[in-house]
């Protein structure tokens, strides 16, 4: 069983606003992701941590199967929304998969292609890796990594512990970042909105 978290709780200070509600076409970019989410059938529990904004952020998510907690201390560090997002993994939870909420073109081929990995290598943590580069969404195996998830303070995120870890990863190679490009500042917005009216159906 794998818990999907997905990291909602920031509130966009590089961006200067909080991305979680921005729209691109229908959808704000989490309620987008959720809806991908769901639509996987991977995850037996799909967890959002919600901080700033909470409760705008958290309707975006009425009516889907999504568990949505809010974390009180999320101006302390992204550490404080993982950490509240692993508390409510399932028993049965045997991975964790990070998302974060600012990812618009992530797809479900991608995240299938990652799932697979990890079904192959139940005892690793599965990185997606493009044009020299490691991205999100990242695999855990859990509870192996419980200890120092828990000892992650501040802004401390995923990645200091695959780092530490690097007889513990496996990278998973795509051709193209285009699915990765998250939204940092307003010209990454801005390429986005460009490339998905470029490449519209």
């Amino acid at each position: 069983m794998i818990g999907a978290i997905i990291m909602a709780a920031g509130a966009g200070r590089r961006f200067g606003s909080i991305k979680q509600l921005q729209r691109l076409r229908q959808h704000t970019l989490v309620r987008s992701l959720a809806i991908t989410l769901c639509g996987v059938n991977f995850f037996d529990r799909i967890i959002a941590v919600v901080g700033c904004q909470g409760e705008a952020v958290a309707a975006e998510l009425t009516g889907l199967p999504v568990l949505v907690c809010h974390n009180p201390d999320w101006e302390q560090g992204q550490s404080t929304t993982i950490r509240r997002g692993l508390e409510h993994l399932s028993p049965a939870c045997r991975a964790a998969m990070f998302f974060v909420a600012d990812q618009p073109l992530l797809t479900a081929s991608v995240i299938t292609v990652l799932v697979e990995n990890w079904h192959l290598n139940r005892d690793r943590i599965i990185v997606p890796f493009s044009e020299g580069n490691p991205a999100n969404p990242v695999i855990f195996p859990w509870p192996q990594f419980s200890d120092q998830f828990h000892r992650l303070q501040g802004d401390e995120g995923a990645r200091k512990i695959w780092r530490s870890n690097p007889d513990k990863v496996k990278f998973v190679e795509f051709d193209s970042r285009i699915a990765f490009t998250d939204v940092d500042r307003p010209e990454d917005w801005e390429m986005i909105k460009a490339w998905q009216t470029e490449h519209a159906d």
